[in-house]
């Protein structure tokens, strides 16, 4: 009996490790890149060199972090989105999207943060896959959905006014890019009605 037990156990555990599966995938690579740091000035969002065509450094950039403590604040933010909203995601659409919205942040960054030379952290994109469970919450009428939405805008509203607080900025030795949580919470509101209309899309070329 306890046997069983053991294997219904691990079953279970494998069976929801398979769920989420997407971002187990992603966080591992993204330690694995923290552990290899000779690959850092490479693949580091770096102006000059994006201007010179290392076109690469819009993506790649997001998956790097500035030291240890900047790594585990932004894999917890993933593991507690993960848990929230995995049920609404594909591996198709997770992908679709990191694409998106790492793009976005890039080059908002590019266009309209013009000091900002370098730039690495997954905080942005984080903020954009935060608004974009939030507004799925609200989709399927989850009225949690909007307390995240609402609660989300006040945060980017309060670091634009105030700027980020000087703990948080020690804590990760670096200035905290404010500026990527705003290119990022819009890029997910956009994606998630441009998701919306293809769906829509998809749902009238069945018909």
């Amino acid at each position: 009996m306890v046997n069983f037990k053991l294997r219904v156990t691990w079953y279970s555990l494998f069976k929801s490790a398979c769920l989420f599966w997407p971002f187990l995938f992603f966080g591992l690579m993204v330690v694995l890149l923290h552990f290899l740091p000779a690959l850092t000035p490479v693949l580091e969002y770096n102006k000059i060199e994006v201007q010179q065509g290392q076109y690469w450094r819009i993506f790649t950039g997001h998956l790097l972090h500035t030291n240890s403590y900047h790594l585990w604040l932004n894999l917890a933010a993933l593991v507690l989105l993960a848990l929230l909203h995995n049920k609404f995601y594909s591996p198709l659409l997770l992908l679709a999207f990191y694409i998106f919205t790492a793009a976005a942040v890039s080059l908002g960054i590019f266009l309209f943060t013009p000091n900002m030379l370098f730039y690495v952290g997954l905080s942005g994109v984080l903020h954009g896959l935060f608004v974009l469970g939030a507004l799925f919450d609200i989709k399927h009428n989850d009225k949690t959905g909007y307390l995240l939405f609402i609660g989300v805008i006040l945060k980017v509203l309060h670091e634009q006014t105030y700027g980020a607080t000087d703990s948080l900025k020690q804590l990760i030795e670096a200035d905290v890019a404010i500026n990527a949580h705003l290119f990022g919470m819009c890029a997910g509101i956009v994606y998630f009605f441009l998701h919306t209309l293809y769906r829509i899309y998809l749902a009238k070329l069945h018909k």
